[in-house]
């Protein structure tokens, strides 16, 4: 049977089958050679050297000339996992070449074939010549994972180098094999720890298997019985991997030295999935990393990993990053990087009180893949053209729930979100104090975004028209929240709806356009002025207060302390506050950036103030339990800027009168409206509610 060359390469190098250009020559046929099914029916023929090759062939074929060797050839295993091609030569009548050479093949076969394609060749030097002597050789070849073996055998020839004759002297072909092979593959054979491998067996065998035998770190115990087992590598260091299997015939081992490296986390680059735990960090990224197709990577509480300059995690298969309060997992730099990458995976991945920072090329980028991201911060990121905190590209089903987006800048597009094609529920989000080109979340491509519960504040557009949301050829909808801004929300060719929200500029059910009244604004918009969550607790006098969806479903959180009351920071009744500590989630927003949370509880301040309305001045008398701490007293315009502080100091009583002249921080005369008289004593705040006439 004719030999085919196979045409591809071996580790990068094309196997090309010796003498060809010559042999074309020889037959007349361009790219090819003259070739015969089984029975000698001739299917393809030659060009003018034709019939210059059919009488050599009839020659040799009618000739009653016998060869002076007999060769027996067989293919097996070695040790090492490999194929070994034994063949025993006996020289039966005198040589009558000289500068002889065997030659070794291994081949694929295949049902219905009618020729066998060459998979690897070699050679060596033939120099037995004595009449009667019989000897063996041996050639080994590695085995590739990809071959069947049940359709390999092995070819060996003698033919003479001998000037320009070319005689075979001897040709001859293994039966193939009856062997039971134990082999084995894994996704990954490197990593940090914990390192999580998945093994795939590729053993084969001509008997029945009655088990499989797995070693993973050579102590001679049987870890696994498993076809395809996982395992997990928990210490630094090499492992030797052992496959034993068994059949009616007994046993035998595939025995891979050193086969698994557990890396220390200081030096982490390429492939990675397992679980990191605290115990190894941090995880130091020194080049990209991958979590792949295949793979699912863990990190657990108190994980921090230190990302080198401009460096890349991706994300092709899972990670499920789950820290918890006090104990968040984090993503930073000591310098930059280029953010976490989800992309092309039909599963979900999972950031849960996480904290990601100081990326450039967006924090947190999600394409053709699914998110959950809870109880996180995202904050100083930065972008050119696209979000600067989370981009969502075609992704069929994102949340964003208790999260806090904070000092994002993004140059060219939105500066927190940006949503493209994708189908989000962003549900109790902090999103303020971030800068944009002409908005803060982008809504585009036919997206459907719901938006719940949400404070969209104090962020900075630079390009006008501009608006917090900017929504295009989408749809929105925005319930009880608050957005600021002149214009909320820019719509073009899209639906945008609104309902019992805080929002200018947008008609729906329950909507209002007072000013909100948080606790402590900061003084300027953007990215660049510095604020915290627990700047934006509602004042106890705010619009906001018992204004959400009356629905039950939308209800806070109940104090169990004071039935019938919203708990902290939640106020009011149970009926639902706007904003981002109203709901269902509203006291769980639950991360800080001293990974803690610091919103204080209401307390035993009191405050009351006569006369009120007032012009030009207000006595406030100031009742308190503990007069141990500094109590300090400032006042507040409808902004929440500080315009003045009357104390700030221990009281000399548990009851005492101080008075405000009306004045700013300047000696001037404050502007005719409210204003906001706040104690603060240690976790202890009030305030209270006056109003200046002129």
């Amino acid at each position: 049977m004719p030999l085919v060359w196979y045409g591809g390469a071996v580790n990068g190098t094309p196997i090309v089958s010796p003498g060809a250009p010559e042999r074309r020559s020889f037959y007349g046929i361009p790219n090819s050679a003259p070739q015969s099914y089984v029975g000698g029916t001739i299917y393809q023929i030659g060009g003018i050297n034709y019939n210059t090759y059919l009488t050599q062939y009839n020659q040799v074929m009618n000739s009653n000339t016998s060869s002076p060797i007999q060769m027996e050839v067989n293919l097996g295993m070695n040790s090492q996992g490999g194929l070994s091609v034994f063949t025993n030569v006996t020289i039966t009548d005198n040589l009558t070449t000289t500068n002889n050479r065997i030659y070794f093949i291994i081949i694929h076969d295949g049902p219905g074939r009618s020729r066998f394609q060459v998979m690897r060749a070699a050679f060596d030097t033939f120099t037995q010549s004595e009449v009667g002597s019989s000897e063996l050789y041996v050639h080994d070849f590695l085995l590739d994972p990809n071959w069947n073996i049940e359709y390999l055998k092995a070819v060996s020839i003698v033919q003479s180098n001998q000037g320009t004759n070319r005689a075979v002297i001897q040709a001859g072909i293994s039966s193939g094999m009856e062997a039971v092979v134990p082999n084995f593959t894994s996704d990954v054979v490197s990593g940090p720890p914990i390192l999580e491998v998945n093994f795939r067996n590729n053993s084969f065998s001509t008997f029945d298997i009655i088990s499989r035998q797995w070693d993973f770190n050579d102590d001679g115990t049987i870890d696994s019985t498993e076809d395809n087992p996982t395992w997990l590598f928990e210490e630094p260091g090499t492992y030797t991997v052992s496959l034993t299997i068994e059949t009616e015939n007994g046993f035998e081992t595939m025995r891979k030295v050193d086969y698994i490296t557990v890396l220390n986390s200081d030096d982490v680059s390429g492939k990675v999935q397992g679980r990191w735990t605290a115990e190894f960090s941090p995880y130091i990224i020194t080049d990209d990393i991958e979590i792949p197709v295949s793979g699912t990577l863990h990190i657990e509480k108190g994980v921090t990993l230190s990302i080198g300059q401009g460096l890349n995690i991706v994300v092709n298969g899972i990670l499920i990053a789950e820290g918890e309060k006090d104990h968040e997992i984090i993503f930073s730099s000591e310098e930059t990087w280029r953010g976490l990458n989800f992309q092309f995976s039909q599963q979900t991945s999972y950031l849960k009180y996480v904290i990601v920072e100081k990326a450039t090329n967006t924090a947190i980028r999600v394409n053709l893949a699914n998110i959950e991201i809870e109880n996180s911060i995202i904050r100083n990121n930065t972008s050119a053209n696209s979000g600067a905190a989370i981009h969502l590209q075609s992704s069929p089903s994102s949340h964003i729930l208790n999260t806090y987006i904070v000092n994002n800048h993004s140059t060219n597009n939105a500066g927190a979100i940006n949503i493209t094609g994708s189908t989000v529920n962003i549900e109790n989000a902090l999103i303020v104090n971030n800068t944009g080109r002409t908005s803060i979340i982008s809504v585009l491509s036919s997206s459907n975004t719901n938006i719940t519960n949400c404070t969209i504040y104090n962020n900075h557009t630079t390009t006008a028209p501009g608006g917090t949301i900017f929504n295009s050829n989408s749809i929105a909808n925005l319930t009880n929240s608050i957005i600021d801004g002149t214009q909320a929300v820019f719509n073009l060719n899209a639906t945008t709806n609104a309902t019992y929200s805080r929002i200018i500029g947008v008609i729906g059910d329950g909507n209002i356009t007072d000013e909100p009244l948080f606790r402590n604004v900061p003084d300027g918009r953007g990215h660049e002025f510095e604020t915290s969550f627990s700047d934006w607790v509602l004042m106890t006098d705010s619009p906001c207060i018992d204004a959400g969806n009356p629905a039950d479903m939308y209800f806070d959180i109940e104090d169990p302390n004071n039935l019938g009351f919203a708990k902290y920071p939640s106020r009011g009744t149970l009926r639902n506050d706007m904003g981002v500590y109203g709901g269902q989630g509203g006291n769980d927003f639950t991360v800080s950036e001293n990974n803690k949370i610091e919103i204080p509880n209401p307390n035993n301040i009191s405050i009351n103030a006569f006369p009120n309305p007032f012009n030009p001045s207000v006595s406030l008398n100031v009742s308190i339990d503990n007069v141990d701490v500094p109590l300090n007293i400032s006042i507040y315009n409808i902004r929440g800027q500080k315009v003045n502080e009357l104390m700030n100091s221990i009281p000399d009583s548990n009851n005492f009168t101080i008075q405000w002249n009306g004045n700013d921080f300047s000696g001037l005369s404050a502007s005719s409206g409210i204003y906001f008289i706040r104690a603060v004593s240690g976790q202890n705040i009030n305030t209270s509610k006056v109003l200046l006439m002129k």
